[in-house]
């Protein structure tokens, strides 16, 4: 999952997201993606929420992580970290059940 805070410059952020996504959608073992934009915040502080989370899926551990290797993703990473400036957070999270 890649967490994004709000951008300084909008039209740049769009621009560069196209430019990821192009690089990361060719993955290999990618399952559709999910885009959440943030609407509101309940709890917490503003200035500390993601503006927009993008799920990268994977179908197993083992496909994400092969996936992690591949030159497709070490250029799509790269150009993340260009283009984020400290605005994005790349996290790992395994969807399931609590506590098996």
């Amino acid at each position: 999952m890649i967490l994004f805070q709000f951008p300084v410059n909008e039209h740049s952020f769009q621009q560069n997201w196209q430019t990821f996504l192009g690089l990361a959608e060719k993955k290999p073992g990618l399952q559709p993606e999910i885009v959440s934009h943030m609407v509101r915040i309940l709890i917490g502080k503003p200035y500390s929420a993601p503006a927009l989370i993008h799920a990268l899926l994977f179908d197993a551990r083992e496909t994400e992580e092969a996936a992690m290797q591949s030159p497709a993703w070490q250029a799509a990473g790269k150009f993340l970290q260009a283009f984020t400036t400290e605005k994005g957070v790349l996290v790992v999270a395994e969807s399931g059940s609590w506590g098996q």
